[in-house]
């Protein structure tokens, strides 16, 4: 199979995402903290915006698990998930700065 360079940008980007995943996950507080049972940053909430690098799909799923279960409002995010209509569209987003 010959990759095109467009494909190559989407695999890129399906990277980054996955880099972005593992870093909001790690930037969660531990239990034994000083007893603030509260959000994850010290001002409240932080508004994020995840652009899926295509149609939502399996690879997805830790993404919708962790918002299903409360995980970002626990740690002080407040997400948005943007989900593309096609490939093409989440570059589109991107360059578009959103």
């Amino acid at each position: 199979m010959k990759f095109t360079t467009s494909w190559k940008k989407i695999m890129l980007l399906l990277a980054a995402t996955m880099a972005l995943a593992v870093g909001v996950a790690a930037c969660g507080s531990s239990d034994d903290d000083s007893g603030d049972s509260g959000s994850g940053s010290a001002g409240g909430t932080q508004d994020a915006t995840l652009v899926l690098d295509f149609i939502p799909g399996a690879v997805h799923a830790g993404i919708y698990e962790a918002m299903q279960k409360g995980y970002y409002e626990d740690n002080g995010i407040n997400l948005k998930i943007i989900e593309p209509t096609s490939t093409a569209d989440t570059l589109k987003l991107i360059d578009a700065g959103k």
